[in-house]
């Protein structure tokens, strides 16, 4: 190329690059690492999992969405033989700016990921 002149890349260049990247994750990103680090992936994913299991209502429960129109907020409610749990999840900044769904209440736990 001569002087000034802007070339773009061609997009499997950047795959390229990235594969020669993802060569080398196994030296770090591993389950001997993630089981040492109680806040891995591997680790969040099994205490989720517990937790399904523990409670029924997670799996089986009546659903019911609970912010249909919001962008970054994921809410819904479930309901089994008298158990309620309503699951809120956040896909965005910290502070989405948005009120808690009715009839909702904070009596459990926060989980972060």
């Amino acid at each position: 190329m001569h002087g000034d002149t802007e070339v773009d890349c061609p997009s499997w260049i950047a795959f390229v690059e990235r594969e020669n990247a993802a060569a080398h994750y196994h030296e770090t990103i591993n389950v001997a690492a993630q089981e040492e680090d109680p806040e891995s992936v591997l680790n969040h994913f099994r205490r989720m999992t517990r937790l399904r299991l523990a409670h029924p209502v997670l799996i089986y429960g009546d659903y019911e969405l609970l912010l249909p129109n919001h962008e970054q907020i994921y809410a819904y409610r479930r309901n089994l033989a008298g158990e309620e749990v309503t699951v809120t999840l956040n896909f965005g900044a910290p502070n989405p700016g948005a009120e808690q769904p009715a009839g909702g209440r904070c009596s459990g736990a926060t989980i972060r990921s």
